[in-house]
């Protein structure tokens, strides 16, 4: 893939974990009688790819949505927490959107397509 195409893709969404609580890799706290409620937490939405200009400029995707995980809670790998008498309910978890390809072109050279929106991907 050239430089020129990658320039032109949207950049991806940030990534987004733990709304109430994280616990990160290795840890292993002991939570008692918490109550994590009402939390929520979003992906970032990803960004539009440019246009096509000519025949040698193609559209860029979209960029990727980021993801969301953990709305109560968000426990990362070989972590082991102990819960205890802890309830986690009504909690919102949202994935980022995909951004918008690149809007086509056309003249007297021909037809360059439009990009893929993101979070759907094809080799270029």
């Amino acid at each position: 893939m050239t430089g020129q195409i990658r320039t032109r893709y949207g950049y991806d969404g940030g990534n987004a974990n733990g709304g109430g609580v994280y616990i990160s890799s290795k840890a292993s706290p002991t939570l008692r009688n918490v109550i994590i409620s009402g939390c929520s937490i979003t992906g970032g939405n990803g960004g539009s790819g440019a246009a096509a200009v000519d025949f040698n400029t193609p559209a860029g995707r979209g960029g990727w949505g980021g993801w969301a995980r953990g709305g109560g809670a968000y426990i990362d790998s070989e972590a082991s927490p102990t819960f205890i008498s802890c309830t986690i309910r009504d909690n919102i978890v949202t994935g980022g959107n995909g951004g918008n390809g690149g809007n086509y072109a056309e003249g007297d050279w021909g037809y360059q397509p439009g990009g893929y929106g993101g979070n759907w991907s094809n080799d270029f």
